[in-house]
């Protein structure tokens, strides 16, 4: 299971239990469904290629150690109350969290129990491209990509080569999901 790259979880699903996807280290997408409430203990730990991750609203617990060590886990929304979770539940790295903007439950003392070094962000309408939402990666030895989501531009190095694509909604990404399995 340490090869999975994306994780669509079905509907159904209630609880992810202990150590679900911990050391899946090129786990880069995964998708939470709405009636989901509860990640677990270790669910998703050492998964170091995670960069974002969208909370359900149905969550209401985020277990111990859940996203521990996700050290490139930088974006993080959550679009209902603020769960229940453990102190070191997302471990300390650096982060962008959103969550709802004018919801009673996200206290500064909820806020602070989360730890590292978090930048909080209230939404009333979460925005397309969140401002300031960088996300990069590589492929292969020579090849390297960035994403701004503020401007809306994909940048592609590698080989001497750089090629920008500056509206990503022209984008066929359905061709470009085919043509680059």
């Amino acid at each position: 299971m340490n090869d999975l790259c994306e994780v669509y979880c079905p509907d159904s699903l209630r609880v992810i239990d202990l150590a679900a996807f911990s050391y899946c280290l090129l786990l880069e997408k995964v998708v939470l469904p709405e009636g989901l409430e509860v990640i677990g203990e270790w669910a998703f730990s050492d998964c170091i290629a995670l960069t974002s991750i969208e909370i359900p609203a149905s969550v209401n617990l985020i277990d111990s150690a859940a996203f521990l060590r996700c050290r490139n886990l930088n974006r993080i929304i959550f679009t209902g109350d603020a769960p229940s979770f453990h102190q070191n539940a997302f471990g300390v790295y650096e982060a962008t969290v959103y969550y709802p903007a004018n919801n009673s439950t996200w206290t500064d003392s909820v806020k602070q129990q989360y730890g590292g070094t978090i930048t909080w962000v209230p939404y009333s309408e979460l925005p397309k491209y969140p401002e300031g939402v960088i996300s990069s990666g590589s492929c292969g030895e020579n090849l390297t990509w960035e994403f701004n989501t503020s401007t809306g531009e994909l940048t592609i190095s590698g080989d001497n080569e750089s090629f920008q694509l500056i509206n990503p909604d022209d984008l066929d990404v359905e061709t470009m999901s085919a043509d680059a399995k």
